[in-house]
C-alpha cells in the first residue's frame, strides 16, 4: 500500500475524512454517527474512481457501534475486507447477504472460466441470433 492517500466517505459518498497510510498500513480514529445504522466508505484513490471498474478501489461497511473495527487489504490492486468487528448491523447485513439464493448464485457463477462463455457466445454468433 505504500503511503497513499486514504478517504473516509459517508453514505453519500462525499469524503468526510482524509489521512494517509504509512509503511502500508494506517490507523484512522473518528466519530461517526451509529444511531442509523448507515453505510460509510474507505476509498484509496490510487486504486481507481468510484465509477465501474474490474479493480475495488473501495470498501463499504454499516456501522453500529463506537467499537467497529475493520481489518483490510490489498489484494491484486483491490481493497478487500478480511473482517468487520465490532458492528452488530454489519454483521446481521453480511449474514443476510450470504444467505440469498442469488448471492449463492453469483458466487456459483464467478468460480467458473471465461472459457465456457466465450463458447456460448461463438455459438450464439454462429445461429445468428437477431432481437426485434
Amino acid at each position: 500500500m505504500g503511503n497513499r492517500e486514504i478517504r473516509l466517505l459517508d453514505a453519500d459518498m462525499k469524503t468526510i475524512g482524509t489521512f494517509q497510510s504509512v509503511q502500508d498500513s494506517f490507523r484512522y480514529e473518528t466519530k461517526l454517527n451509529t444511531t442509523d445504522q448507515r453505510f460509510y466508505g474507505i476509498h484509496v484513490p490510487s486504486l481507481g474512481n468510484l465509477g465501474p471498474s474490474m479493480k475495488r478501489p473501495a470498501i463499504h461497511f454499516l456501522v453500529s457501534s463506537t467499537k467497529t473495527v475493520i481489518h483490510a487489504k490489498l489484494t491484486n490492486g483491490s481493497l478487500e475486507e478480511n473482517k468487520i468487528i465490532g458492528s452488530p448491523a454489519m454483521t446481521a447485513f453480511t449474514e443476510t447477504y450470504d444467505n440469498l439464493p442469488s448471492t449463492k448464485l453469483l458466487k456459483t457463477a464467478a468460480k467458473r472460466t471465461i472459457v465456457p462463455s466465450m463458447l456460448i457466445i461463438n455459438r450464439l454468433r454462429r445461429k445468428k441470433i437477431s432481437c426485434g
